[in-house]
């Protein structure tokens, strides 16, 4: 029998500095842009002050590039923010003095926007900019996502023959379109040809 996962979900809800609704846009905006599978994830917690903020690390196999000094084949990281952590890993044993060690080792699921963390097998496109302070603490070339999680990443239908955002009602609200495209379409305009 499997193990069972219960979280405490904390949802969080960000404001926009700047929104991309085009693909051109964030092609500009972008120091990589791959298209590929994550292969695998891992949660990670940073200590910000008295905070702990959790991210998720994905490694993606490249499976074509329009930006960036990568190839087909290559695997690379790139992160989030949002995953899995305990209550002590978030450090709210400091807010509530008064937590029992049960408390303290209940795990939280962190979402950010209403949008759930990929998994491996995935299909998307990524847009990306390098995280130098990440990829010190990792020790390897880590990637940010442009425009954050609800912007800088497309993920695809089972077959890779269609990618859209991963948006929800209350992200549409925030001026957001879907970006929805076909395969080829999605190549030609990150490629810089207009369809």
């Amino acid at each position: 029998m499997g193990e069972e996962r219960e979280y405490v979900v904390v949802e969080n809800h960000t404001d926009l500095e700047k929104i991309f609704n085009d693909a051109e846009s964030l092609v500009e905006a972008s120091e990589i842009v791959v298209r590929g599978e994550v292969v695998s994830s891992r949660n990670l917690v940073f200590s910000q002050g008295e905070q702990g903020m959790p991210y998720t690390v994905y490694r993606l196999r490249v499976s074509e590039v329009s930006k960036g000094d990568v190839r087909p084949g290559d695997e690379i990281q790139f992160m989030e923010p949002g995953g899995i952590a305990t209550a002590e890993e978030l450090m709210l044993h400091k807010k509530f003095a008064n937590m029992t060690e049960k408390e303290r080792k209940q795990r939280h699921k962190v979402i950010f926007d209403d949008v759930e963390p990929c998994k491996a097998g995935d299909l998307v496109v990524m847009f990306g900019i390098k995280w130098p302070p990440f990829s010190s603490m990792l020790g390897e070339e880590v990637y940010g996502l442009v425009g954050g999680s609800l912007q800088g990443l497309l993920v695809g239908d089972k077959n890779g023959d269609n990618f859209a955002r991963r948006l929800s009602e209350r992200a549409k609200g925030k001026g957001l379109d879907e970006m929805r495209m076909k395969r080829e379409e999605l190549t030609e305009r990150l490629r810089g040809k207009k369809s």
